[in-house]
């Protein structure tokens, strides 16, 4: 379309297109870009009760596979060669013309109409012979899930998401500034505790030293050869006047935080690796191998086992907060730097005070959305995840609904009667509170620990439930909620 000049053609094109049944391999992408142009070009919009589109190969493609191998593509370029038999992907021409002129995929409509439209006939074909071979596997053997991608997933599921897409969020943007700059001043107050109060303040004064030395012993000449003063010493000494003897901290960096804590505050014995029964090493499912040390402080010793490619003692969010007040304050200090770049992720995403957000249906098996950060609204690239939002209520608070509509907050959870085991013995849900201790399970060593769990969250439900259990017991949760199995060969997932 950036091609072609011709107003009135593409506005036949889109006019023919909106009064057909559609067919396409990814629908929620194609049915956004063709909303997009129809108001770009001032057509009706598809969002209407006559949505064109009638069936997703991906979704066929989909319900049809065997879920969760390593490797696992939907795309239709892979389905090109390994469903339909094709010599090669349909995208070869156009990915090498790319490449050989220096541009991204981005950046698709540069390509010579030839190439660019042999690439879209490639892909209609494939559409149509993917639709053509997968279609007898599931309209008469499952009518039923037929009948869901048809009638309900097509028609009521994706037009949702599209829609979605473009009515957006109202953010609260004030109020999201406001919260903001509240974690800012709890995170500055955390860097304050740690360099005057804690255990840790002798380390960060005595190397905030060493690095002022070796900034002092930087100066350069004042003088240049015509007697006035150099730029480089002037900036220099601008920068002297305005030291922060702690500005070479760096509390995310985890190489410093290595040389507070295991070479300053504790020491840690020999690292040494886990074997199992069998007399192997541990390992995970992705492979990585076991390992363990002890680390001793002024008060504590802490056992710890990880997994890693290599045998170095991990700074990591489970560690951090046994290793002292210094620990427990970093701890806090980097959820709240991350918790400060969703806040400004958000605040960039947003035009006129709202978020297009963007979701894929293809997340999990029980129907809940991938989230994907592209907005196909106006074509920009956004850092903001909908499925990976901070469950924090001074953030959530500021997502408001448009006029007229109203935002739905979908969670997961289990039944009130589920029980749980605690410290002290079996409970229901309805029973627990914020003095007990839970059991959890390491889903890559099946290990289990007591831990006091950050929350417990009530909310009024109205939907489905799903019981699952054996002869040892069953327990019923809340659509989308994720499960721990183990599959063959002790395989966990």
């Amino acid at each position: 379309f950036k091609n072609n000049p011709n107003k009135s053609f593409i506005k036949g094109l889109l006019a023919k297109l909106c009064r057909r049944q559609l067919i396409a391999h990814n629908v929620c992408y194609d049915a956004a870009v063709l909303e997009r142009l129809c108001r770009d070009y001032e057509m009706p919009s598809t969002l209407s009760p006559d949505w064109p589109w009638y069936l997703d190969t991906i979704s066929l493609y989909f319900h049809l596979s065997q879920h969760e191998w390593q490797g696992q593509s939907y795309s239709l370029k892979n389905a090109q060669v390994d469903v339909l038999g094709w010599d090669s992907r349909g995208d070869e021409e156009l990915v090498s013309w790319l490449k050989l002129n220096g541009f991204s995929k981005n950046e698709m409509w540069r390509v010579p109409d030839n190439i660019l439209g042999h690439y879209g006939c490639l892909d209609a074909q494939s559409t149509w012979q993917l639709y053509s071979h997968l279609t007898p596997q599931i309209e008469k053997p499952f009518p039923d899930t037929w009948n869901f991608i048809v009638n309900e997933e097509i028609k009521y599921h994706y037009r949702a998401i599209v829609e979605m897409r473009f009515r957006g969020i109202w953010v609260d943007e004030a109020g999201l500034q406001e919260y903001a700059a509240d974690v800012t001043a709890d995170a500055e107050q955390i860097i304050a505790f740690l360099t005057h109060d804690s255990e840790a303040t002798p380390w960060i004064e005595s190397r905030s030293e060493k690095y002022e030395m070796m900034f002092a012993a930087k100066e350069p000449p004042k003088l240049t050869k015509t007697g006035k003063v150099s730029v480089r010493w002037q900036k220099w000494n601008d920068k002297l006047a305005t030291f922060n003897r702690y500005e070479w901290l760096n509390f995310n960096s985890k190489q410093q935080l290595r040389e507070l804590f295991y070479g300053a505050l504790y020491s840690h014995t020999e690292v040494k690796p886990v074997f199992s029964f069998s007399g192997e090493q541990r390992t995970t499912k992705a492979g990585l191998p076991m390992w363990t040390t002890t680390i001793q402080g002024p008060n504590e010793r802490i056992e710890h086992e990880w997994f890693s490619a290599k045998p170095e003692v991990p700074i990591s969010k489970e560690l951090l907060p046994k290793l002292g007040m210094a620990g427990k304050a970093l701890h806090e200090y980097n959820r709240l730097t991350k918790l400060l770049g969703y806040v400004h992720s958000m605040l960039d995403s947003l035009r006129d005070g709202i978020h297009h957000g963007s979701l894929r249906p293809l997340g999990t098996m029980t129907g809940r959305c991938a989230g994907n950060s592209y907005n196909l609204v106006d074509g920009v690239e956004s850092k903001v995840n909908l499925q990976q939002l901070p469950k924090d209520y001074g953030y959530l608070k500021c997502l408001k609904a448009r006029p007229g509509h109203v935002l739905v907050d979908a969670d997961v959870c289990y039944h009130p009667e589920t029980e749980i085991l605690t410290k002290r013995g079996w409970k229901t849900f309805d029973k627990l509170n914020k003095q007990d201790y839970v059991m959890q399970v390491n889903h890559k060593t099946l290990e289990g620990s007591f831990i006091k769990p950050s929350r417990i969250i009530w909310k009024d439900y109205d939907g489905a439930l799903y019981t699952v259990g054996n002869r040892r017991g069953s327990l019923s949760v809340t659509s989308g909620h994720k499960m721990l199995y183990v599959g063959q060969r002790h395989k966990t997932r």
